[in-house]
This record gives C-alpha cells, sequence and structure tokens, in this order.
C-alpha cells in the first residue's frame, strides 16, 4: 500500500502562471522605482567588469 502523505504537491499550469506573472510584475515595478534599467552588457562582460572594480 503506497503512502500518499509525502506526495509533493504540483502546481497545475493556471496556477504556476500567475505567481510568475506576479513576480515578474513585482520585479518590473521595483525596477521602476530603483530606476533601474536594462543593460546590452553580457553577463560575462558584466561580472568581469565587477571584479575589475571590485579588486582594486
Amino acid at each position: 500500500m503506497e503512502n500518499f502523505d509525502n506526495k509533493v504537491r504540483l502546481r497545475d499550469i493556471t496556477e504556476y502562471n500567475e505567481v510568475t506573472q506576479k513576480a515578474i510584475k513585482e520585479s518590473l515595478e521595483k525596477y521602476k522605482t530603483e530606476g533601474i534599467t536594462k543593460s546590452s552588457e553580457s553577463i560575462d562582460n558584466y561580472f568581469e567588469r565587477m571584479v575589475r572594480e571590485n579588486t582594486k
């Protein structure tokens, strides 16, 4: 006999989409209020620049 008490609860796609969309909306609002803008800088270049700037 299986024990179903330990099963992981999975979200259906609608619930997942709602949570994801809410998180994206909150992030965009935070970017707007804190003045954060998009960058064309690659992630690799960003981290290389951060290392250079913070290891002087």
